[in-house]
């Protein structure tokens, strides 16, 4: 839910880049494709990792990629920065969507996937839609605390990853064995 949250600042990178640094439709064009580069890298490297490592690996590194880019966005000195601003939003999506409910998935008990599945994907669309008009709100203040937020917040998210959740692959494999009954 971190990562949902996170992701109020998503929609208003473009729009921060035109009002700030007065970019043509072209240079926009190209944080677009950036972007789609960014994420069809993010979707493969997020598959592999996940099938070496599992899925909690791949978030983490989706949060770190979405804390580095909005990092970036808040500090940028001038419009190139947001270049790799967009393949790192790439990347952290990429990322976010091959492990995300994947994850969850994991931890759900067998016959019970559907329903994990419904309850993570009603969750993050409540999320989904209060960010962005929170969002909304700082942007209107400053662009700058919108993306250090949303900086902030991909942090949180890392670090819940990091310290808290412990992948359900590893926890099977050293769960002791229940004798037969």
């Amino acid at each position: 839910v971190a990562m949902a949250r996170g992701a109020l600042g998503t929609g208003f990178v473009t729009l921060s880049a035109i009002r700030i640094w007065s970019v043509s439709d072209a240079t926009v064009g190209g944080y677009t494709g950036l972007s789609l580069v960014g994420e069809a890298a993010g979707l493969l490297a997020a598959g592999v990792i996940a099938d070496r490592r599992g899925h909690k690996l791949p978030l983490e590194l989706a949060a770190l990629a979405y804390a580095a880019a909005f990092g970036l966005a808040a500090w940028a000195p001038d419009p190139r920065v947001y270049f790799p601003v967009f393949v790192l939003i790439g990347l952290g999506l990429g990322g976010q969507i091959t492990s995300g409910v994947m994850l969850t998935l994991e931890f759900a008990p067998p016959g019970r996937q559907p329903t994990y599945a419904g309850l993570v994907n009603t969750t993050l669309g409540i999320v989904g839609v209060t960010a962005p008009l929170i969002g909304a709100w700082l942007a209107a203040l400053d662009f700058k605390w919108l993306f250090l937020a949303s900086a902030g917040l991909h942090t949180l998210a890392f670090l819940l990853y990091l310290l808290r959740v412990r992948d359900p692959r590893h926890i099977a494999a050293t769960a002791p064995e229940r004798p037969p009954l």
